[in-house]
């Protein structure tokens, strides 16, 4: 996929859902960002400084859609423990860097438990623990919920919404649009390999045209409160919370 006329700046702290169709070029533009693929043209700078000259390994950490892709190791502990043996760091701060780890993903109590034997939202929430050990700025999850159940995907997002609260700026590639309604302060839009929108996620899914062009579609209660009195509410709480005011 060639991307085109790409140009956008992702502030620390931010929240955001990326939306298109298939091949607009969003894992692309992901793995570009990630380091991953190296660009041929233009430049991604991290901080200020282009990767061009300054390796973003270690300081962006990157999810695969299939968990399975990325988890190796015999015990849910060991997997998320890898990248600091591999720093040398002592067992002992091992121990407690991933013990704060796995009780924040919901994972402590399966620590000991062969990832491969458990359900696809634990292992995304694995791969994601091995990730987070690093200690990362970035988080970029490609398509975390697919495949999962609601009980499953709600633990996955809010244990990625936490992260968020605190300070990791997080990217999420997703077709679930109550996904995208629920969690993140921003819309990344793409079509064709270009950006068609990157900015606050209400006034994407207020814009017709927008969500036509990326392919997109609001949920029903977005549709329903626009019938209603022609306010766009994201989700189940914003409804809620104004019906209460009536």
């Amino acid at each position: 996929m060639t991307l085109t006329h790409i140009d956008l700046d992702i502030r620390a702290g931010d929240f955001i859902t990326l939306l298109g169709a298939n091949g607009s070029g969003k894992t692309t533009l992901m793995k570009l960002i990630a380091g991953i693929l190296d660009a041929r043209e233009g430049d991604i700078r991290y901080q200020g400084k282009s990767l061009k000259a300054f390796p973003v390994a270690g300081k962006v950490g990157y999810v695969y859609q299939n968990p399975d892709n990325q988890i190796f190791a015999e015990t849910v502990f060991d997997e998320t423990a890898f990248i600091l043996r591999m720093r040398g760091m002592a067992e002992t701060e091992i121990r407690e860097r991933v013990d704060a780890i796995l009780i924040n993903m919901g994972l402590f109590d399966r620590k000991q438990a062969d990832p491969f034997c458990l359900p696809k939202g634990d292992r995304q929430k694995v791969a994601c623990a091995a990730i987070l050990a690093g200690e990362p700025d970035l988080m970029i999850f490609d398509e975390p919920t697919t495949g999962l159940d609601h009980p499953s995907l709600k633990g996955l997002m809010e244990s990625v919404a936490l992260l968020n609260r605190n300070g990791k700026t997080i990217i999420i590639i997703t077709h679930s649009m109550v996904t995208a309604a629920d969690y993140g302060n921003k819309v990344l839009a793409m079509r064709n390999g270009e950006v068609i929108y990157y900015g606050d996620k209400r006034l994407f899914f207020t814009d017709d045209h927008l969500v036509d062009l990326a392919k997109a579609r609001r949920t029903e209660i977005m549709e329903m409160s626009l019938k209603l009195n022609g306010k766009l509410l994201l989700n189940e709480k914003e409804f809620l919370r104004c019906w209460k005011k009536r």
